[in-house]
């Protein structure tokens, strides 16, 4: 009789236990990766402000290699033979200058 007052009719073992012990253990599963992610999304913020100076730069040098360029290729254009052995030289390379492109800024 005491059994079945207390809940454990079957076989005397209780499933609160158990399923405490799971609830716990998922319960810890999900902090542990919630953390996990934020430390995850913040590493990924430094390695995407650790790339804006590199970044800009680049841009910058870009901009100063395309106004070399343009300023070759026009040059070519009005009959500098130089110019014109630098143009050819770097076609064979697979590298083609614009003389339309906007000269670099500050």
């Amino acid at each position: 009789m005491t059994d079945v007052a207390s809940g454990n009719a079957g076989g005397g073992h209780s499933v609160f236990v158990p399923l405490l012990l799971v609830a716990w253990l998922l319960l810890t599963l999900m902090a542990y990766q919630t953390w996990e992610r934020v430390d995850l999304r913040d590493s990924l913020r430094q390695a995407i402000a650790g790339q804006q100076v590199p970044l800009t730069e680049a841009r910058r040098i870009r901009a100063q290699l395309d106004s070399l360029g343009a300023g070759t290729a026009r040059l070519s254009r009005a009959g500098n033979r130089n110019a014109a052995a630098i143009e050819t030289d770097l076609e064979k390379i697979g590298v083609l200058l614009n003389p339309d492109a906007m000269p670099a800024g500050p």
